[in-house]
């Protein structure tokens, strides 16, 4: 079966499709509809490509237009589409000629026989048109026999076409309009085509799908029944959770600049000691750990291979049971259809024989399923299903929880069994829960007629829908702010307003039958972490108590503690900070001017003075801003307490020369903002200058006498 689509569009866009009476309502509505077909194929990946050809148009632009087919434009070839074919389709205007839909279907079957000709792909072509215009039918029967010849599909969006299910008012509609919808109707019953209401296609395409689903097998193999009974089969996934599709990282400065197609980024992953940040250690070097309690036990990779469970892909029966042994709320996970093998009557009748047996006797079966060699085994359940209408026969195979799978959890008793009355409901409570369940009951409609609401097939995820809405927008319309949610997309998101109303009555005896109050809770106020925040919180919990020589754990007394000591850790076998890394610059700085072992004042001021710096320069935009800040927060309060005024007035100097002005004015706008200036007299007796100093050095171009000097006569930062 082909996995591959060829897909042509032809548009009708001829002065029938912009009359007095709609004026150009309907080709926009045309439009919209080519728009979200190709929407669609855009999001289903590569493998499609869609053609699309206006006709109707003043121009003529096509391979057969020496042959008298005139008035039709080929705008993209059957290429696959992207975001300049979006745009070009936002650009399409009315044509102002007649559009006749058989030179359009001649200039695009022939197109699409160039293009696929002999090649495995699915061929399907959309007519969007409203018919109004006089047709040449002399190449029809041409036409006719190439779609059949081609195994093309046809699909014709009627434009104010006649709906056969609803009475409208037909008195518009001309001679010519009815007889080429009556022509279209008899095209379709030739090709196997088919003929949908541009409302009613409006409404399918509004519904995204994020990709086109292959029917493609997840296990070819035996269905073991005992050692000697085994049945051929295959099993296909029928319901998997559709995720959002992954987004790829791009570079900010690449989206800037003149050649955008250059923003894609190769990540790269480092590694790096908690205790020291800044060295780099070789992949060769790691090894995995796994926690056993508060211990971390190594694996090495020869170890990894001997951890891997080893089996053979299988599906064996264990035994049987009754259906009502296994809850359903212990389905886990999707569905599998379990099929005998294709053209095998044997597999055939044992599976069918299999089916009705189990139906008949209201069991199931439990089995064991390995999908492919070396897969974790699961243990599941397979529930017989009859479609009598298609003649289906097959199983469904469900996985079920093993004990590490289960939730033991133990509820309040409630009901006659509660223990207490007030947990008792009365008969009044219970008739009125009774009449809100009928009145919301989901399988009767408006009209009181038993139709199921809510099919799966129909129903759309919300999430999903919005987010490929957005993505379109952002695409087309990368300066326009996202758009709010779909009116049909919010449907699912909300009640039926229709219910709603129906059970209004039975919504207020609830509300008067059980005094409900909400209980107000206050948010929790988030905290910003940083990945070096999680690694000293694990590291706090880690213990290494197994992997310390002997020595060290005989070096315990008799308390469990040397006097003055502290239990083993990760924090405990640290060495002292020594350096201002750029994990943690503030966290180092402040370590090393607390020492008091040794003096390392001025060089943890150097090496934060390096760092702000460093942050600043290699910032993409205003990311690395936040940081540097603190840093030099962190560097001004640090030089008050240990009396090192002028490091800082200077550096603070050195850093309004160079920022001020320049493309990293924006950063010199956030020091002002937080009023970080120059240390005053009143802070420390060892500064000169005055809070006005301090203000007028944020605020104005003037820099203080012998910093300017300084500042002059020093090199410019890096």
């Amino acid at each position: 079966m082909a996995n591959k689509e060829a897909v042509m569009i032809m548009l009708d866009v001829g002065r029938s499709m912009t009359t007095d009476r709609q004026s150009s309502a309907w080709l926009d509505a045309a439009v919209r509809a080519v728009t979200l077909l190709v929407h669609q194929k855009i999001l289903a990946g590569a493998k499609d490509e869609v053609g699309l050809i206006l006709f109707g148009t003043q121009e003529t632009k096509n391979d057969l237009a020496g042959d008298g087919y005139s008035h039709v434009v080929v705008l993209r070839d059957v290429i696959t589409p992207d975001v300049d074919l979006l745009t070009d389709i936002e650009k399409i205007r009315p044509g102002g000629s007649d559009g006749d839909f058989v030179d359009a279907l001649v200039v695009g079957m022939d197109l699409l026989v160039k293009k696929v000709g002999s090649r495995n792909y699915q061929k399907r072509v959309f007519l969007i048109t409203d018919a109004g215009c006089d047709v040449n039918e002399d190449d029809l029967h041409t036409i006719l026999d190439k779609f059949n010849e081609i195994n093309a599909v046809l699909n014709v969006i009627g434009v104010d076409f006649a709906d056969e299910d609803e009475q409208q008012d037909r008195s518009h509609v001309s001679e010519t309009k009815e007889h080429n919808e009556k022509l279209i109707h008899k095209i379709c019953e030739r090709v196997r085509g088919r003929v949908i209401p541009i409302q009613n296609a409006l409404d399918l395409l509004s519904f995204t799908s994020s990709k086109s689903i292959v029917q493609k097998s997840n296990y070819r193999g035996w269905f073991e029944i005992s050692r000697h009974i085994r049945i051929p089969v295959w099993s296909f996934a029928k319901t998997k959770e559709d995720t959002f599709p992954r987004m790829a990282k791009i570079s900010k400065l690449s989206q800037e600049s003149s050649n955008p197609d250059t923003m894609a980024v190769k990540p790269e992953r480092s590694y790096h000691p908690v205790d020291d940040p800044d060295r780099e250690v070789p992949f060769q070097e790691l090894s995995k750990g796994y926690r056993y309690g508060k211990t971390l036990v190594p694996f090495d990779k020869i170890d990894l291979q001997n951890l891997k469970f080893t089996s053979s892909a299988c599906l064996q029966l264990l035994g049987f049971c009754s259906k009502d042994s296994v809850p359903r709320q212990h389905f886990m996970g999707p569905v599998d259809a379990v099929v005998p093998l294709p053209a095998d009557d044997t597999a055939s009748q044992a599976m069918s024989a299999l089916v009705q047996a189990l139906e008949n006797s209201r069991s199931v079966a439990i089995v064991r399923f390995v999908k492919r060699a070396n897969g974790a085994p699961q243990l599941g359940v397979l529930t017989p299903y009859r479609n009598a209408a298609k003649g289906y026969q097959y199983l469904h195979f469900n996985k079920l929880p093993l004990h590490e799978d289960l939730r033991q959890y133990t509820f309040a008793s409630l009901g006659e069994n509660a223990p207490r009355k007030s947990h008792q409901p009365s008969q009044p409570q219970l008739d009125a829960m009774e009449d809100l369940i009928n009145s919301m009951d989901l399988t009767i409609n408006a009209n009181g007629e038993q139709e199921e609401a809510l099919k799966p097939k129909r129903t759309y995820n919300p999430a999903l829908q919005h987010f490929f809405a957005c993505v379109q927008s952002r695409a087309l319309h990368p300066e326009r702010p996202l758009p709010p949610l779909d009116p049909l997309v919010e449907q699912y998101v909300n009640p039926d307003k229709f219910m709603l109303e129906r059970a209004a009555r039975a919504i207020e005896t609830v509300r008067e039958s059980f005094h409900l109050v909400k209980t107000e809770q206050k948010e929790k106020e988030g905290k910003r972490r940083f990945w070096s925040d999680a690694f000293a919180e694990a590291a706090a919990g880690v213990q290494l108590d197994s992997y310390v020589n002997d020595d060290a754990k005989r070096q315990k007394l008799h308390d469990g503690l040397p006097e003055g000591g502290r239990r083993l850790s990760i924090q405990s076998l640290i060495s002292e900070v020594t350096d201002v890394g750029s994990a943690t610059p503030v966290e180092d700085f402040n370590a090393m001017i607390a020492r008091k072992d040794v003096d390392l004042v001025d060089k943890a001021i150097e090496q934060m003075q390096r760092q702000i710096v460093k942050l600043v320069n290699e910032s993409v935009r205003d990311s690395h801003y936040s940081k540097a800040l603190d840093c030099l927060k962190a560097l001004r309060k640090g030089c008050v307490d240990q009396a090192e005024v002028e490091p800082f007035n200077k550096f603070l100097a050195d850093m309004k020369k160079n920022y001020r002005g320049s493309k990293r004015d924006d950063f010199w706008r956030l020091i002002q903002s937080e009023s970080v200036s120059l240390i005053t007299a009143e802070e420390s007796s060892d500064s000169d200058f005055t809070e006005s100093d301090a203000h007028a050095f944020l605020m104005t171009d003037v820099i203080p006498g012998y910093l300017m000097s300084e500042v002059d006569g020093d090199d410019d930062q890096d």
